[in-house]
């Protein structure tokens, strides 16, 4: 799965102290807006709040004003990272990323060394655990193509193959386009599943896209 980014937050006064900063400030910009007249007018008044203390309190103003502009400001930064829609490349996943790991941890090797059979039982167990049901084992002499008949969560129905190869023997086009015509038009399927404990090459993995075909590799299996 695609990982999510966690977008850092940046340090900050806090509501308490963003509150207390902005109160003053008004304050302080108070005082200095109402003594700015009277210091025109009154002498007692001048003699009170004198012209360094009308400064200082006119720039308390100003930083508690700045304060809370560059607050909001933060905040709405770390709301828009923490919104970033993903990209095409991390939105789209490889087709052979969606089977879980088998039951018990194993080799390729180990894999390779079972029969036929009991390497296509494996993978009947492997789709059970990722939620396919009904899933009929088929796969023997005239298999037509279809190791594994299951259906997924949603009810789809699946073809399966299973190809125990090494790992210099990798699954070829043709093989995949005999694939893709028997599961659509004999078995008539939904979409198919194709397992190799080797690799698929460029070709079969471009045409396994164009067809809906999911596919496994060996190193998905041994993952």
């Amino acid at each position: 799965m695609a990982q999510r980014r966690v977008a850092r937050r940046h340090p900050g006064l806090g509501a308490p102290k963003l509150l207390l900063a902005l109160i003053f400030g008004g304050l302080a910009l108070s005082l200095a807006l109402g003594a700015a007249p009277s210091l025109a007018h009154t002498a007692v008044m001048a003699d009170v709040i004198s012209r360094p203390t009308l400064a200082l309190l006119i720039f308390v103003a100003l930083t508690g004003v700045g304060v809370v502009a560059s607050q909001s400001r933060r905040g709405r930064v770390a709301g828009r990272r923490r919104t970033k829609p993903q990209t095409k490349s991390q939105a789209k996943r490889p087709v052979w990323r969606f089977a879980p790991r088998l039951a018990r941890p194993t080799t390729l090797d180990a894999l390779r060394a079972l029969t036929p059979t009991q390497f296509e039982l494996a993978i009947g167990d492997l789709l059970r655990r990722s939620g396919f049901r009904s899933v009929q084992h088929t796969g023997g002499s005239g298999d037509l193509a279809a190791d594994l008949i299951c259906r997924d969560g949603q009810g789809a129905r699946a073809i399966v193959q299973c190809k125990r190869y090494a790992a210099s023997c990798a699954v070829t086009s043709p093989e995949m386009q005999q694939f893709i015509g028997m599961i659509y038009a004999h078995h008539h399927a939904d979409y198919g599943i194709f397992v190799t404990t080797s690799t698929f090459t460029r070709p079969a993995s471009a045409l396994a896209l164009q067809h809906n075909i999911r596919l496994l590799d060996g190193a998905a299996l041994a993952a």
